[in-house]
């Protein structure tokens, strides 16, 4: 079965506590021709989303078991825009975290294919639902 390849260039906005990690993730999109915007935090995830809005096509955030800030956050950027695509990623397994079952979700450590082919998914399937909506 062929996966069909989600193609133009799309930003995706980093949120990462751990800058190492940040910084290697940002390089590996761009290498792979996403524009990358980063937040090292959640409130810098926030506001940056609130400036920036119109130019950011995903959301890849760090979520931590520790806080329930994560879960708070994902809610407020649902709430405002209930159309941005995010992909929670987290050391914990998705289970753990709680209440996320049905949210896109890759576990870290993370496999760049995986990564990638999650990405591809997510836009693919975005544009698929973006394209029968304005047929209705």
């Amino acid at each position: 079965m062929k996966t069909s390849m989600y193609t133009g260039v799309k930003t995706i906005l980093l949120v990462d506590h751990e800058d190492y990690l940040r910084t290697f993730l940002s390089k590996l999109l761009e290498k792979k021709g996403y524009k990358v915007i980063t937040a090292g935090n959640l409130e810098q995830a926030l506001i940056t989303y609130t400036a920036k809005q119109s130019q950011i096509d995903l959301i890849l955030m760090d979520i931590s078991k520790e806080s329930d800030c994560g879960l708070a956050v994902f809610n407020s950027l649902k709430k405002n825009d209930p159309e941005i695509l995010i992909l929670l990623t987290s050391i914990y397994s998705q289970e753990h975290l709680g209440g996320l079952e049905s949210i896109p979700f890759i576990r870290k450590p993370m496999i760049p294919s995986e990564l990638f082919q999650t990405l591809n998914s997510l836009f693919c399937e975005y544009a698929a639902a973006t394209k029968r909506s304005s047929k209705i």
